[in-house]
């Protein structure tokens, strides 16, 4: 089995957009392709530059279970980049949803910009709060 990335990105239930709406606010993405799955969003990849494909993968989880680990990150003592801002902690507090978006480790490089995208879209629209939970460092 190939090892996953994660990244994790946190927010409001009431912040929530649909993974249908997440896929048109991405469909117009260059050398992006979209499938819709009954429980998740399966971004595909293609990098013209190198022909590399992959895939990332966009799943919403809610429930007492994101509310710990929420809460659990908040808490932590975690050196921020210098390029990238203090996450709310208070608002990281009071989430209760979580979008899990999940590649595979065998080529970052590939879905690396994806993932930006995706949480960048996330942060705007839903004031996500996003943790790369495979390097523990927030986005």
């Amino acid at each position: 089995m190939t090892p996953t990335g994660t990244w994790l990105a946190f927010c409001p239930a009431d912040r929530q957009i649909s993974l249908d709406d997440l896929h048109q606010r991405l469909s117009n993405e260059p050398d992006h392709s979209f499938r819709r799955e009954p429980d998740r969003l399966v971004i595909t990849v293609h990098d013209p530059s190198t022909g590399s494909s992959g895939e990332v993968f966009v799943e919403i989880e809610s429930g007492p279970a994101v509310q710990r680990r929420a809460t659990e990150l908040a808490d932590l003592d975690i050196v921020v980049d210098d390029a990238v801002p203090e996450p709310d902690r208070d608002l990281l507090r009071r989430s209760d949803l979580c979008y899990k978006i999940s590649y595979d480790l065998e080529d970052p490089f590939t879905v690396y910009n994806t993932l930006m995208f995706v949480a960048g879209e996330l942060m705007s629209e839903c004031a996500a709060t996003v943790f790369d939970e495979t390097n523990e460092r927030f986005v």
